[in-house]
């Protein structure tokens, strides 16, 4: 069955930090003081405590869960592998300057830091780091390994690690990357 279909729906109680993170089974939620992640169905949950940065998403690469986490008073990316037994709070990216704008697909996870942008693959544990300044306004689009970010040049355009660059007159900006596919906004 392709498109749109019916399905039990699992109430979000209480105030939400950020949007939202979803793929084809689970939602990810932060609150004030906790992670939640879950499959849609399910009626009950864990609560892992944290202290999510406000309206930076979650991101989700099953069975790992990352945040932005503002509980020393920056910005850290810190993560639950959710196929624990007890999972623990796993520290991602931490230290001087901001690690912001994390994002998840499959079993990759990336993230902004001051000057670079970091690719994890959760499988083997193997970060690459590109060395770029961006985060203006979104954060990087991950797609199968693939990241395209905002990035400073005479203005700001669109670079993917696999080539693709979009550049012209005025800003190109927020990025979102799906297969062949790039969408990004004009000016």
């Amino acid at each position: 069955e392709s498109g749109p279909h019916e399905a039990p729906v699992t109430m979000v109680h209480g105030e939400v930090a950020a949007p939202a993170a979803v793929d084809s089974s689970r939602v990810v939620v932060l609150s004030e003081s906790h992670v939640q992640a879950f499959l849609f169905e399910e009626t009950r949950r864990q609560l892992y405590e944290a202290h999510p940065a406000g309206w930076y998403p979650p991101a989700l690469a099953w069975p790992w869960v990352a945040w932005v986490d503002d509980a020393s008073g920056d910005e850290d990316i810190l993560a639950l592998d959710l196929s624990q037994s007890h999972p623990q709070v796993t520290v991602l990216a931490a230290g001087a300057g901001h690690q912001r704008h994390v994002v998840g697909h499959e079993h990759w996870l990336a993230w902004v830091e001051d000057t670079r942008i970091v690719l994890l693959d959760t499988r083997t544990n193997t970060q690459e780091e590109t060395l770029v300044t961006t985060g203006f306004s979104s954060g990087p689009t991950l797609y199968r390994g693939i990241l395209c970010w905002e990035e400073m040049r005479s203005d700001i355009d669109i670079q993917c690690s696999d080539g693709v660059s979009i550049a012209g007159a005025g800003h190109q900006r927020w990025p979102s990357r799906w297969g062949q596919w790039l969408i990004y906004r004009e000016d």
